[in-house]
């Protein structure tokens, strides 16, 4: 049994170190508790808030900074195997990128730069951000897991990538500002589009989904820290509730991973990605 837990943590805009502090802070907090999470997720540009504009020069912050923030976070009493991912504006050279950072054992384990920059409506992270080109996966706490950053899981395209580098477990994390009328009290509608098309993803591709958004008010712009787990079948798995963080929750998800038989499954099964690019270059 594996235990995920996801903190929908709302950052204080452009104060990278308060909230590297402040998760380091919730690492000790977890520490004190029984719930041994094998993996915590933290929501996109989780040590730098989202609406940065021009102090996005400002908060960008080096590989160095992510390995001293995997340290104290293994400092604090976590088991060194616990894995983290925490969203962070990072400077690559003379190009900044929105990142998702896997830390573990005091390292850098892995990192995902988010390719699909939103420059629409409420958003402008292609005037800010560089973006990435290329989705990996990686063996991690879980399994062998990818991420994608927010915009990135709204293109079917990456979500079957994914399913190509052979993960079983797809982690998103989220600043997607909550919209449309509760539904009946239980959630934005913008929340239960993420529900719904991710669960068409797990569906699809067999794999198991962990999403988890920001929450709190940035420039007027509310996040709802919703957070959930699509498990086998697809369902979405209970969430306890973890004190430590308001909306933070817990979820168990069984060890081992099969994947499903015919559509609801392997999307290499019948050597689909040649196919795929065969009919692409014949466009």
């Amino acid at each position: 049994m594996k235990r995920i837990l996801c903190i929908p943590y709302s950052p204080i805009l452009g104060d990278v170190r308060r909230n590297s502090a402040r998760i380091v802070e919730l690492a000790h907090a977890i520490a004190a508790t029984e719930m041994h999470p094998d993996l915590v997720v933290f929501p996109e540009l989780t040590l730098s808030g989202y609406l940065l504009e021009s102090l996005v020069a400002e908060a960008a912050v080096s590989r160095e900074d992510l390995t001293a923030l995997a340290e104290n976070l293994t400092a604090t009493g976590m088991p060194a195997g616990t894995e983290w991912v925490v969203g962070a504006p990072l400077r690559d050279g003379a190009q900044i990128y929105n990142v998702a950072a896997v830390l573990a054992g005091g390292q850098i384990r892995h990192m995902q730069k988010k390719i699909f920059l939103p420059t629409y409506g409420m958003f402008d992270e292609a005037r800010y951000f560089s973006r990435g080109n290329n989705l990996n996966s990686y063996e991690g706490a879980l399994g062998k897991t990818a991420i994608l950053i927010c915009e990135d899981a709204w293109h079917m395209e990456l979500a079957y990538a994914a399913a190509e580098t052979r993960a079983e477990h797809v982690v998103v994390i989220s600043s997607s500002p909550a919209r449309g009328y509760l539904s009946g009290g239980a959630a934005f509608d913008s929340t239960l589009t993420w529900q719904n098309r991710l669960r068409v993803f797990a569906d699809s591709y067999g794999q198991n989904f962990i999403y988890c958004n920001r929450s709190g008010v940035e420039d007027g712009i509310l996040f709802d820290g919703s957070n959930f787990v699509i498990g086998g079948g697809p369902r979405f798995l209970p969430a306890q509730t973890a004190a430590i963080y308001e909306k933070a929750a817990l979820y168990k998800l069984g060890s081992g991973f099969e994947r499903h038989a015919g559509f609801g499954g392997d999307s290499s099964r019948q050597n689909d990605l040649p196919l795929v690019r065969e009919i692409l270059a014949n466009l």
